[in-house]
């Protein structure tokens, strides 16, 4: 794909305007509407603009560490209200494992599980 495609599909991610996009891409104002739907139909263009959404996505999703400061700096900040404070620690201490949930089992096992006919037979007659 040339620079100037590439260009226009850089353009149109940011603004969703396709005849300023041909226009900032270097197309001329009077083919420009034209320009952009034809190359809004070219399926490298339109994959390129599909990749340039992805890596925009991408970069506005926090990471678990982003999440863990921010909530970090809204736990410290005696400013905000206490409620918001101490969802913040509940939310980090979810984060962070803290809360541990006891589980109790118990496992009967059948004591004559694993014994043939035979053995189970001998038992009945024995007992």
């Amino acid at each position: 794909m040339d620079l100037r495609r590439m260009r226009f599909a850089e353009y149109y991610v940011a603004s969703s305007n396709g005849t300023e996009s041909a226009i900032k891409a270097g197309y001329s104002q009077k083919t420009a509407y034209s320009q952009a739907n034809r190359l809004l139909k070219n399926v490298e263009v339109q994959n390129y603009i599909k990749e340039l959404e992805s890596k925009e996505r991408d970069k506005r999703i926090l990471d678990a560490r982003e999440r863990k400061v921010i909530l970090s700096d809204i736990a410290k900040d005696e400013i905000n209200d206490p409620q918001c404070r101490i969802k913040a620690i509940d939310t980090l201490n979810k984060m962070t494992g803290e809360y541990t949930t006891k589980v109790e089992a118990s496992v009967q096992t059948d004591p004559f599980s694993g014994l043939t006919t035979e053995e189970l037979r001998e038992l009945i007659d024995d007992g």
